[in-house]
């Protein structure tokens, strides 16, 4: 069960790692 929970905050921490990266570049390159 721990395992799952720890799976689970992993790509939700990827997830929001890759929102911040694109945000990032888009006001980069606007």
């Amino acid at each position: 069960m721990k395992r799952l929970i720890v799976r689970l905050l992993i790509v939700a921490a990827g997830f929001v790692l890759v929102h911040r990266m694109r945000d990032a570049q888009e006001h980069a390159f606007a």
